[in-house]
């Protein structure tokens, strides 16, 4: 891998390559029918997780949901994983994004996803769209293969210290995401592409300084 930050263009999955959440989406989509499952995405619930992220950068309705995952083979999670993106995902695509996408390959960019998902998540899409480079958050699971219901890594709020790890420093060629949390990545980033839903195109100039934001492209989905 050539580790050239400017020739990479980063790619994040939650919300830009797909209108989901799909680390959520994808507990919701095989325990949905769990009484604590709709318990945890209640709007009491759903509050308290936005405080506590806001006060402490942790986010308990995710911890809670990964947890579902406990006593998985590795096997069967990615089989999930593959009938999640299957019945799930493809009806979610942003057709416009994955264009884009498209696009910076033919232009000669190293694509990497860079996202906070799960990695059984991150490696189907890694797989589907033909992107071997990849940095996810990690399950952690036993010498014999079985889920713990926990992370090894988690890659929230974590991407420029994960890229730095491989030895991709900024500035890097380009990124498209929907995450205001990677502020610090878009500073970094030469071409960023920020993926707006309704109004959210404001709230980018709150997150980001005015240099960065006049390099920005805005794409409404």
């Amino acid at each position: 891998m050539d580790k050239d930050g400017q020739k990479f263009f980063i790619i994040d999955i939650c919300g830009t390559l797909f209108k989901s959440n799909t680390t959520l989406d994808f507990i919701k989509f095989f325990w949905g029918d769990y009484i604590l499952v709709k318990f945890l995405f209640s709007l009491p619930f759903r509050i308290f997780n936005r405080l506590v992220y806001r006060l402490c950068r942790l986010e308990p309705l995710r911890i809670s949901l990964i947890r579902f995952l406990k006593g998985k083979s590795r096997e069967e999670l990615q089989s999930m994983a593959a009938r999640f993106y299957e019945e799930f995902l493809l009806n979610r695509t942003n057709k416009n994004i994955m264009n884009l996408v498209e696009m910076k390959r033919r232009e000669g960019f190293q694509l990497i996803l860079v996202s906070a998902t799960l990695d059984i998540i991150a490696e189907e899409v890694s797989s589907r769209m033909k992107i071997p480079f990849l940095l996810s958050s990690a399950l952690k699971y036993s010498p014999e293969g079985i889920c713990m219901g926990k992370l090894q890594q988690d890659l929230l709020a974590q991407k420029c210290e994960k890229l730095a790890d491989i030895s991709i420093f900024p500035p890097y060629g380009g990124i498209i995401t929907d995450n205001y949390s990677d502020a610090s990545l878009i500073e970094q980033t030469k071409e960023p592409f920020l993926v707006c839903y309704g109004a959210s195109e404001g709230r980018w100039a709150k997150q980001l300084s005015n240099k960065t934001i006049e390099r920005c492209h805005f794409l409404k989905v």
